[in-house]
């Protein structure tokens, strides 16, 4: 993809009253990160977001009962199904803490912690979850308008729509006790 035009904008915010700035590099709802990859973003009512999942890191290998990853400062990524081809096409999945870079998170998921993401970005707090769902309408109505209508998602996608850009896509979970689902 070209790239014809980078601007630096200013994000403002509000976390319980602290309010915090950050300049961030941005391509034409694009930005970089660290490996020098692409992302597009998308912006949502007062909200910057990217609109792809973050494809950092070296894949390992899941199985059931192990936690794949650990704190060694190397980037770590799960592909569904242990098949890289996955993390190529709905991306990556990452344990919770190699996604914030074994920062600890408070339980109140308030903190604003970069983790692994690209300089100036961070991993949304669940107040940034409910002005993004709110500014779409609500519970019953931003799931659809954030998901992709491609035919990736294993389930009915009834009310997909991407009005929104985010593009949503299906990723999977990893659970300890049984593997991946």
């Amino acid at each position: 993809r070209e790239i014809s035009h980078k601007a630096g904008i200013a994000v403002h915010s509000d976390i319980l009253g602290e309010i915090q700035l950050d300049i961030l590099d941005v391509y034409v709802n694009y930005v970089m990160d660290q490996d020098s990859i692409l992302y597009r973003t998308t912006r949502i009512g007062d909200q910057v977001w990217m609109a792809e999942n973050l494809n950092r890191g070296k894949m390992v290998l899941s199985s059931g009962g192990e936690f794949p990853t650990q704190d060694n400062g190397i980037i770590e990524k799960l592909c569904y199904d242990n098949d890289p081809g996955n993390c190529d096409i709905v991306e990556c999945l990452y344990m919770g803490g190699e996604m914030m870079d074994y920062v600890p998170v408070d339980n109140e998921s308030i903190r604003i912690i970069q983790g692994i993401c690209p300089d100036g970005w961070h991993g949304p707090t669940v107040q940034e979850w409910i002005t993004l769902r709110d500014s779409l309408g609500g519970e019953d109505l931003a799931g659809g308008m954030l998901k992709d209508t491609s035919d990736l998602w294993w389930r009915n996608n009834v009310g997909a729509s991407n009005i929104s850009g985010f593009s949503g896509l299906p990723g999977g979970v990893y659970r300890s006790y049984i593997g991946k689902e």
